[in-house]
């Protein structure tokens, strides 16, 4: 059962001077839509006891009864507000198992379920890589898209963690092969490139390092780059939103947007006590897809979980039987992508390092 409710202009009002009749100007005068009044429920209920909801922005909430409202002001009553909306209604219905859910809700919308109706004509405006599952669009191959092309290549729960293993699979291989290239590199070129980010609760800051602290931080090694929570976040990469494409030096837990597959994860943003800034939280939950499937997205941001230490030792003891923190987990997904390039033949890492 749904409703939308909006601000409809019914009229317009002159205002004057004080005092005269020299008009200032004319103000539209809104009255509050109740679209969906026919509905015995809504007239019996709603109408008599004054329970729509008032107009503001946009908003959908959903209970247990399986009962839905959603309302838009007129401008966001398309097909991204749609798909928005509707994920804060059946988040824990849907996508969490009925579980609770344990992060901000915001991280479960953009750059999660959301879809751009733009992205269905591939027109993104620069390749900033976003992060999503396409449910509704077939997309190009030579277009920007970075997510799956087709519905149908996620439609099953086997298709979906087949596709999400693959791709953590890709990402972790240039993680790895894009840090063994940063490692070679002088302090003052590290510091050209280099990204360091910053964690506290409820907020994550990124920024540069100076040729200095690259040098006292010697980055020289993969678990140097980690303990020095350094990432590499090209300009293109920063995230579309709402807000539109713009550089983001900070953000909090429950923000909109959505985070780049070109942003990689020498560091894992997380809060050991919490959870981090809504970014970090984002890409944490296909990373989690990607390498325990529906279980582990469901664990990692659900209930299941306290906070985002007991969800990475839940999850990595379901899939290797031993509990590790995000530090030893990273440094197993190296020794992964270590085992598998000596395992295939085709691929020469050498030659790519030193394209990188």
């Amino acid at each position: 059962m749904v409703y939308d409710c909006t601000k409809i202009i019914t009229g317009y009002k002159t205002s004057y001077f004080p005092g005269t009749n020299v008009p200032i100007g004319t103000t539209a005068v809104y009255t509050q839509g109740k679209v969906g009044l026919q509905y015995p429920f809504f007239k019996n209920f709603s109408e008599v006891f004054g329970l729509w909801q008032p107009a503001g922005s946009s908003a959908g909430v959903g209970n247990t009864a399986g009962f839905l409202w959603f309302q838009a002001r007129p401008g966001l009553t398309n097909f991204d507000t749609w798909t928005h909306e509707f994920e804060h209604a059946l988040y824990d219905k849907i996508m969490l198992y009925q579980r609770g859910a344990r992060v901000q809700l915001e991280t479960l919308t953009e750059g999660n379920v959301q879809q751009y109706a733009n992205w269905s004509e591939n027109n993104l405006i620069q390749d900033v890589g976003p992060y999503y599952f396409n449910t509704s669009f077939y997309l190009n191959k030579e277009g920007n898209a970075t997510q799956n092309l087709t519905p149908e290549r996620i439609n099953t729960k086997e298709k979906l963690e087949n596709y999400y293993k693959g791709q953590q699979n890709a990402l972790d291989l240039l993680d790895y092969i894009e840090g063994k290239a940063f490692i070679k590199l002088t302090p003052e070129q590290q510091a050209k490139i280099a990204t360091r980010m910053n964690i506290s609760a409820g907020w994550s800051s990124w920024g540069g390092i100076t040729a200095q602290q690259a040098t006292a931080m010697k980055l020289t090694s993969l678990e140097a780059l980690y303990d020095n929570r350094i990432v590499l976040r090209p300009n293109n990469a920063w995230g579309a939103s709402v807000r539109g494409l713009s550089v983001i030096n900070g953000l909090g837990s429950n923000d909109y947007g959505f985070e780049s597959v070109w942003v990689n994860r020498w560091f894992i943003g997380h809060l050991d006590g919490g959870y981090a800034d809504a970014f970090s939280t984002k890409r944490n939950f296909f990373e989690m897809l990607g390498y325990a499937g529906v279980e582990g997205y469901v664990t990692y941001g659900s209930k299941a979980s306290a906070n985002d230490l007991d969800a990475i030792k839940k999850i990595t003891k379901m899939v290797t039987g031993t509990e590790m923190d995000w530090k030893q987990y990273k440094m197993s997904r190296y020794e992964t992508v270590e085992q598998s390039i000596n395992n295939n033949k085709y691929i020469y890492v050498e030659y790519i390092i030193y394209i990188f």
